[in-house]
């Protein structure tokens, strides 16, 4: 979780959360009150119990439904609702283009200045990583050239160039966009 920026540690929140999807559970259903659910949720059960009952969320649901997260990594109709609640507090329903979520407020972490000693690492880890993403198409490019691999399956073909807007590097390079010499 990268949460520094300039020395700069956004703000963050602790939640449990239950998702629930479209398949499971229907929002009239919900908002009545006659959804198990989220009626148990209401009633006081133990979030983890219910996370790890129901949730459709695999990441969050082996630990219980627990998520911690920095301003900007949630889909932006929990992160709203996350930030306005207070500590323990459970929202109504949320819902986002993954299913319907009800979650509980665990701790609100307020941003603060770090020290660059504090921050080094994760901004080491962070530059290393955006090069490797940016290098590793050209990398693949050039094992599968080195190897003289033939793709016979018309789907596993890699993308054209001059359809994806990248021109392809030479060895060592990172791709260009289109028209950049």
């Amino acid at each position: 979780m990268n949460t520094h920026e300039g020395g700069h540690q956004h703000q963050q929140g602790r939640l449990r959360q239950v998702e629930v999807g479209d398949q499971r559970i229907r929002r009239a259903e919900a908002e009545a009150g006659e959804d198990e659910q989220f009626g148990l949720a209401r009633a006081g059960e133990d979030f983890g119990k219910l996370a790890l009952a129901f949730s459709n969320d695999a990441g969050s649901r082996a630990r219980g439904g627990e998520v911690r997260f920095a301003r900007g990594e949630m889909p932006a109709e929990i992160e709203a609702v996350a930030f306005s609640l207070k500590t323990n507090q459970i929202s109504d329903l949320i819902t986002t283009t993954n299913g319907y979520h009800i979650i509980k407020l665990i701790q609100k972490i307020p941003a603060r200045k770090l020290k660059y000693a504090d921050a080094a690492a994760d901004i080491k880890n962070g530059l290393t990583q955006a090069a490797i993403e940016e290098q590793f198409p050209a990398y693949i490019a050039r094992l599968r050239d080195a190897a003289n691999v033939e793709i016979l399956e018309e789907q596993l073909q890699p993308q054209d160039p001059a359809r994806t807007g990248l021109s392809l590097p030479g060895p060592g390079a990172p791709p260009k966009p289109a028209g950049v010499k």
